[in-house]
């Protein structure tokens, strides 16, 4: 009873009683009974997109591989027309929403709050939703030991923009740039304890999102160099951590911490003076 429950909520949410398999249409009921489902909203028209497919396949492959039949992939098409689409998704391994199916499309992009392609959704077998902005740890070393991708409440900014499924253009960050320090563990283990309890207080809030997302960089590879640069930070890291927050979404916004040594108080604090309105707002600039 419950499997079929959770089969209904599945062909609930993605607003189609039938995906397209590599074998013609199948109900959505049976295909995704009892598996935790990821939706890739990508298009052919798209560079990045073409770019990231056959990464994303060669994950699928070798997890499917290793026996694991508790999972599916779904490719969710931006493409304009059937001929596109279809020439798209037989480069791929997994199911798909029909394209015809603008409308389901349409509403899991809203549901999802997809801005951009590529974008990458993980939702379990009842279709709650897992991580909303898996395109990060999709690309990373271990992600097919690391599947389905719940949230962390910290990440290396070195290795993608995405922490706690959000991404940095979409929530205020705490920034640590540590990628200059001999060794990052007792700053990582500092920001960590702030990380989790903003975390923590997320779930308990009214709309279950963090105040924050939080990163340390662990080296200048990634994105490191392009905050340096819109922060006017040196190039080349010193041999102690800048703490910074980044408020994107604020126009892009950001604050510099003056203190030379990060850890849990100074962090707190500068998170206080923050919400107090105190700091000095600086504008990125190219």
């Amino acid at each position: 009873q419950n499997s079929n429950a959770n089969a209904d909520a599945m062909t609930a949410l993605l607003g189609s009683d039938v995906l397209l398999t590599k074998d013609g249409e199948r109900p959505t009921s049976e295909v995704l009974a009892g598996k935790v489902t990821l939706l890739y909203f990508s298009a052919h028209w798209c560079p990045p997109c073409r770019g990231f497919t056959p990464k994303l396949a060669e994950l699928y492959n070798t997890m499917k591989a290793s026996g694991r039949d508790d999972f599916e992939f779904i490719f969710v098409s931006s493409d304009r027309d059937q001929e596109a689409f279809d020439e798209y998704h037989a480069e791929m391994p997994w199911l798909a929403l029909p394209v015809e199916n603008r409308k389901a499309k349409a509403a899991l992009s809203s549901m999802f709050d997809v801005s951009g392609i590529p974008s990458l959704v993980v939702v379990d077998a009842e279709g709650n939703t897992i991580n909303k902005s898996a395109r990060g740890p999709a690309g990373s070393a271990d992600a097919a030991e690391t599947f389905p991708w719940h949230p962390k409440p910290m990440e290396d900014i070195s290795e993608g923009v995405e922490c706690n499924g959000f991404d940095i253009n979409e929530k205020a960050a705490i920034v640590v740039l540590s990628d200059g320090m001999a060794d990052t563990a007792a700053v990582r283990a500092e920001l960590l304890g702030v990380a989790e309890d903003i975390a923590a207080k997320g779930k308990e809030a009214e709309d279950k999102e963090p105040e924050f997302i939080c990163f340390f960089a662990s080296s200048s590879e990634g994105p490191v160099g392009q905050v340096r640069k819109l922060t006017k930070q040196p190039e080349t890291a010193g041999a102690n951590p800048t703490l910074l927050i980044l408020d994107i979404p604020d126009n892009g916004g950001y604050y510099v911490s003056p203190a030379t040594e990060v850890n849990g108080a100074t962090v707190r604090s500068f998170l206080e003076a923050y919400r107090a309105g105190s700091l000095e707002r600086q504008q990125m600039g190219r």
